[in-house]
């Protein structure tokens, strides 16, 4: 099922054999949250034995390939896609994978992001006569950060959803150019709102200077002399997934919390 890929420089032992040292496990996917994958294949065995007489239909969709988006076709996705799965949006759609016990009933959205810097190439030993790619990248994210958590602060759906935490924007990956010292920085992370997020650039490449001051006297970012000024661009990834929320009012909201009750 949905689990990393196992790359062979990660690994020290077979990825697709478990093997078990002490109190350790090590196998590919012995530390993912696949509990509900083995919970609903235990329900559906049991269902089968019991031979239940069900109400209604009740299905459970499997979502493959959520951690490789290279293979296209495969997923729950292409699934919707076919119309197989139709019949199922008009009754309660339940979600039991979740980092708690409880049934998920809201996720947020994410759009994977990547702000370039580029500086200008300069010695070591002047880097009076440069333009550092990394500090540029270092302090036009703290100004990003500062006017998107302004922008997008905690909105009242959140605390009834209770969601665990606000609308986010963080790099989850920095990468520089091996060529030259401190000339391209790359930073990549996630966050929603894509508009908003180009006006921020824009506006910073056009007031490069207002980021300069912070770093001592020759962090700066912009050469007059050279009519040249340190350069933000801001991309997104073209594939990217929507939040969802369940309602409130829905008849899966209200019954399946009564499946948690048990007498002491």
């Amino acid at each position: 099922m949905d689990v990393v890929p196992a790359n062979p420089e990660g690994w020290q032992r077979d990825p697709f054999t478990l093997t078990v040292e002490g109190d350790k496990l090590y196998g590919r996917g012995t530390t993912d949250c696949l509990g509900h994958v083995a919970l609903m294949t235990e329900l559906f065995k049991e269902l089968a034995k019991r031979q239940v007489r069900l109400e209604t239909k009740a299905v459970c969709v499997l979502i493959a390939s959520e951690e490789n988006t290279e293979i296209p076709g495969v997923g729950v996705e292409t699934l919707m896609e076919s119309g197989k799965i139709d019949f199922i949006k008009n009754g309660p759609v339940i979600w039991v994978d979740c980092s708690d016990s409880q049934p998920c009933i809201g996720t947020a959205g994410v759009i994977t992001w990547t702000l370039k810097a580029t500086g200008k190439l300069f010695h070591s030993g002047l880097p009076n006569l440069g333009i550092n790619g990394i500090e540029l990248g270092m302090d036009a994210l703290t100004k990003i950060q500062e006017r998107f958590y302004k922008d997008f602060g905690p909105v009242e759906k959140e605390r009834e959803y209770n969601y665990s935490c606000p609308s986010t924007m963080k790099p989850t990956r920095v990468e520089s150019s091996t060529n030259g010292l401190n000339q391209m920085y790359v930073l990549e992370g996630s966050l929603g709102l894509i508009a908003k997020m180009h006006s921020y650039v824009d506006d910073l490449n056009a007031n490069i200077t207002s980021l300069e001051g912070k770093r001592g006297p020759v962090s700066k970012y912009t050469l007059p002399d050279e009519n040249w000024n340190g350069k933000l661009e801001l991309t997104f990834e073209e594939q990217y997934f929507e939040g969802i929320a369940c309602s409130l009012d829905s008849v899966g909201y209200k019954y399946v919390p009564r499946a948690y009750l048990w007498d002491n």
